[in-house]
């Protein structure tokens, strides 16, 4: 599979998938000071499924996205992917607190949350790009 992406290297494709993990970065930067929102309170901050950490993961996959806030209030949303990253994160980082890299660099969940999505989906962004570079040869 790998040799068979290797000519990728040397196609606008690559440039291109580039360039958007770029702008991605560039566009999300001034987010990873915002604190959480919205629906935060439901996926994250009191979602039983969540903070349990891997334990939650059957769970997760096992019951609609607003099951592990509030049981009566499904809403029939399935979510799971969303909620099985944050649920990883949470288990190595947890919610409050700083995460110290060295003395000089220190950085908060939600940042590394926010941080850690954007790179996700730029992720996917490029595998897509690729894709269709390799599907469509554009």
């Amino acid at each position: 599979m790998i040799t068979h992406f290797r000519h990728l290297r040397e196609t606008p494709a690559l440039k291109t998938a580039l360039l958007i993990f770029g702008l991605a970065i560039l566009i999300y930067a001034n987010t990873l000071g915002h604190g959480f929102v919205f629906d935060d309170q439901a996926v994250l901050n009191n979602n039983t499924y969540v903070k349990q950490g891997v334990d939650g993961l059957p769970e997760i996959f096992t019951t609609g996205s607003w099951y592990g806030y509030n049981p009566d209030r499904n809403l029939h949303i399935y979510r799971p992917l969303q909620l099985a990253v944050l649920a990883i994160q949470y288990e190595f980082f947890g919610l409050n607190g700083l995460i110290k890299i060295n003395r000089s660099f220190q950085i908060k969940p939600n940042e590394l949350r926010y941080l850690m999505n954007v790179v996700m989906i730029t992720i996917n962004i490029i595998i897509f790009r690729l894709l269709l570079a390799e599907l469509l040869w554009v």
